[in-house]
C-alpha cells in the first residue's frame, strides 16, 4: 500500500475544494487542511506542519498564485513543497514564470505529482517578489486603492470582477484584522447597505471605499458622489480621496471621523 501523504490544500472555492479533498484522499492522501479564504493562512499551514501544499489554479487562478507568493516569502512556509493542480496554460505559464521550482500536474496526477515534490524540494526555493513590487496585472490599480503588501483586505458585492483586476489575496466578509473594505454598490439601496454594514463591522483602525458607477459612464446608477459624502457623514465617517477604476467605474475612500 502506498504511503499515505499529508498536505494543506488552498483552494478559493469552498464546494470545488471539498471536490478536490474527495480526490485527494481517494489517492491515498490525507487532507490535514483546507484553505479557503486568505485570513490566517501562515499560521494555519504552519500549526499542520503538511508534507506538501496543493493550490488549486481552476478556480481563482490569481489568488492562488498570490497565496503562493505569500507563502515562499514566509520563513516558517518557504521550505513546504509546492504543488500547483490543474488550471489553463495559460494560467499555469504564468505561475510557473514567477515559482519554477514548484511541481504542476493535473487533478488525476496530483499523488504522483506531490512525490514528486518530496523528491525534488529545493534547497533554496525561489522567493517570487512580493505583491507591490514589482508591476504585474493590477498593480497601479492596487496602489490607487492604497492597498500594500499582505494587508488584510475584504472585497464585498464584487459584480465587476475588482479582485481579479486588482490581484491580491482577499476576504469576502470583514474580521477583526480587515484594515481595508471595498464595497462595489450599483444602487442607493446598496449604498445605504453598504453603510451600515461598514457601520456595524468595520474595526476601528480600516477605512473603506465605495466602487460606484460614473456619472458620464454607461451605467445608470440613482445616486452620486453627494450622496456618498451626506451618507457619510450621517453615519460617523469623513471622505478621504477619489479614484478612477475604469472609464464606468469611479471610487470613493472613506474613513471614521476623528
Amino acid at each position: 500500500m502506498p504511503l499515505r501523504l499529508s498536505v494543506a490544500l488552498i483552494s478559493w472555492n469552498a464546494d470545488i475544494a471539498r471536490e478536490h479533498k474527495r480526490l485527494l484522499e481517494s489517492a491515498n492522501v490525507r487532507v490535514a487542511l483546507v484553505i479557503s479564504r486568505g485570513s490566517g493562512m501562515i499560521g494555519k499551514i504552519s500549526k499542520a506542519a503538511p508534507s506538501a501544499i496543493v493550490v488549486d489554479l481552476d478556480a481563482k487562478p490569481a489568488y492562488g498564485r498570490e497565496a503562493a507568493i505569500v507563502l515562499r516569502n514566509s520563513p516558517s512556509t518557504r521550505h513546504i513543497p509546492l504543488v500547483f493542480a490543474g488550471g489553463s496554460e495559460e494560467k499555469v505559464s504564468l505561475v510557473r514564470a514567477e515559482i519554477s521550482d514548484a511541481v504542476y500536474c493535473s487533478w488525476k496526477t496530483t499523488r504522483s505529482g506531490i512525490e514528486r515534490a518530496l523528491v525534488q524540494q529545493p534547497a533554496r526555493p525561489v522567493r517570487p517578489r512580493r505583491r507591490g513590487e514589482t508591476v504585474v496585472h493590477g498593480s497601479v490599480l492596487a496602489r490607487k486603492f492604497d492597498i500594500k503588501p499582505d494587508m488584510p483586505v475584504a472585497i464585498l458585492g464584487d459584480v465587476i470582477g475588482l479582485a481579479e483586476r486588482l490581484s491580491v489575496v482577499y476576504e469576502e466578509r470583514i474580521s477583526a484584522q480587515t484594515l481595508l473594505v471595498l464595497f462595489v454598490v450599483r444602487t442607493a439601496y446598496e449604498l445605504d447597505a453598504a453603510f451600515e454594514c461598514a457601520a456595524a463591522q468595520m474595526p476601528g483602525s480600516a477605512s473603506f471605499w465605495i466602487v460606484y458607477p460614473k456619472q458620464s459612464g454607461a451605467l445608470r446608477t440613482d445616486f452620486n458622489q453627494k450622496d456618498i459624502l451626506a451618507l457619510a457623514h450621517d453615519n460617523g465617517f469623513s471622505g478621504d480621496k477619489t479614484c478612477a477604476v475604469d472609464e464606468d467605474w469611479s471610487a470613493q475612500k472613506l474613513t471614521w471621523r476623528k
